[in-house]
C-alpha cells in the first residue's frame, strides 16, 4: 500500500518513474497524495527529488503542489542541504508556470547566497591573471566538493557564462540552428533520456589572428574524450575539476583544447602569445556545460582575453 511507504519510497519510486519516462497515472497521483501528508517527514533530497519528478513527467498539478507545501520545508531545513538538491528543486522553480507559491523568492534568494554567488566568486577568481591559477581551481574543488555541487542549473549557467565573458547566443542566430542539426545528427540513436558524458557533443569554430598568423577553424564536432593533438602543454592550460570521476574528457573541453592546440601547430606560439589573439570562436554544446566545464571556460578565456 502506498500509504504505509515512507518518504525516501515515495521519492524514489517518482525519480525512478522519471528517469525512465515511464507515466503511471494512477500512483504517481497516490504518491502526490501521500508525500503532501507527509512533507514534513522528508529529507531536503526527497522533496528535490519528488518536484523534479513530477515536472519531469508534466504531471504540473502534482509539481505545483509539492512545490507549494515542499519548498517552505526545504527551506526550513536548508542547512542540511547540497547543492544537487538545491540545484534541481530551483530548476523546476524557474518555470514560469509555477510562478505562485509560499517561499519561492525565499528559495532563489537563500540559492544565490548559499550557492551561486559563492561559486560565481571562485569561477571569476579564474580571469584575473594577477591570481594563481593552481591555487584558484584548489580552492573551486574544496568547495565544489563540499557542496556536492556538479552544475548550477540552465538559468544560472547562463548568468555564469556571462560573467566568465562569454556571450551566450540567440537561438535565433544561423550558425547555433547549423551547429544545433549536426549536433543532432551525430547524436543519432545515443539520444535518451538521461544526461551522460559520451551523449554531449560540442561544436567549435573559430577565426584566430595573432601577430602575421591567421588560424581557421571552419566546424569541427568533438564528442567526449581527449583530442589527441593536445599535448601536455594544452591540457595543463584548462585544468577540470575532478569529483568521484575523471571530468577531464568533456566535451567543451576538447572543443577549447582543438583551438589552443591550432595554435600552438600554428607557428612559433607559446602560452605567453595567447594573450595576444584576436578574432572570434563559436562554441555550441548540446547541453549545458557542468561547474567543471565553466572552469574550464573561464581558464580560456583567462588566456585569450581578446578573442570575441
Amino acid at each position: 500500500q502506498v500509504s504505509e511507504w515512507m518518504p525516501q519510497e515515495l521519492s524514489n519510486t517518482a525519480w525512478s518513474f522519471a528517469r525512465l519516462k515511464f507515466q503511471d497515472g494512477p500512483l504517481l497521483t497516490a504518491i502526490a497524495a501521500q508525500a503532501l501528508l507527509k512533507i514534513t517527514e522528508f529529507a531536503s533530497l526527497n522533496i528535490a527529488n519528488t518536484a523534479w519528478a513530477f515536472y519531469v513527467l508534466s504531471e504540473t498539478s502534482h509539481t505545483a503542489d509539492v512545490l507549494s507545501v515542499g519548498v517552505p520545508h526545504f527551506l526550513g531545513i536548508a542547512d542540511h542541504s547540497v547543492g544537487t538538491e538545491w540545484v534541481d528543486l530551483v530548476g523546476v522553480a524557474e518555470s514560469q508556470t509555477f510562478s505562485l507559491f509560499p517561499g519561492r523568492d525565499d528559495l532563489f534568494r537563500q540559492f544565490e547566497l548559499q550557492i551561486f554567488r559563492p561559486a560565481l566568486e571562485h569561477l571569476v577568481l579564474l580571469l584575473d591573471p594577477m591570481v594563481d591559477r593552481v591555487d584558484s581551481m584548489r580552492k573551486l574543488k574544496i568547495f565544489v566538493d563540499e557542496h556536492q555541487l556538479p552544475h548550477l542549473g540552465m538559468h544560472y549557467t547562463g548568468r555564469a557564462l556571462t560573467a566568465l565573458g562569454w556571450h551566450v547566443a540567440l537561438d535565433s542566430e544561423p550558425w547555433v540552428a547549423a551547429a544545433r542539426m549536426e549536433a543532432w545528427a551525430a547524436q543519432g540513436l545515443s539520444i535518451g533520456t538521461e544526461v551522460r558524458t559520451e551523449r554531449i557533443v560540442a561544436w567549435v569554430a573559430a577565426t584566430l589572428c595573432v601577430r602575421d598568423l591567421r588560424v581557421e577553424i571552419p566546424g569541427r564536432l568533438l564528442h567526449a574524450g581527449v583530442p589527441p593533438e593536445a599535448n601536455e602543454e594544452a591540457q595543463g592550460l584548462l585544468q577540470p575539476t575532478f569529483r568521484h570521476l575523471s571530468r577531464d574528457d568533456h566535451a567543451e573541453r576538447a572543443a577549447l583544447l582543438i583551438v589552443v592546440a591550432a595554435l600552438f601547430h600554428a607557428g612559433p606560439i607559446g602560452t605567453s602569445q595567447l594573450a595576444e589573439v584576436s578574432g572570434s570562436l563559436r562554441l555550441y554544446v548540446s547541453h549545458f556545460p557542468c561547474i567543471s566545464c565553466l572552469a574550464v571556460l573561464g581558464q580560456f578565456k583567462r588566456l585569450l582575453p581578446e578573442l570575441a
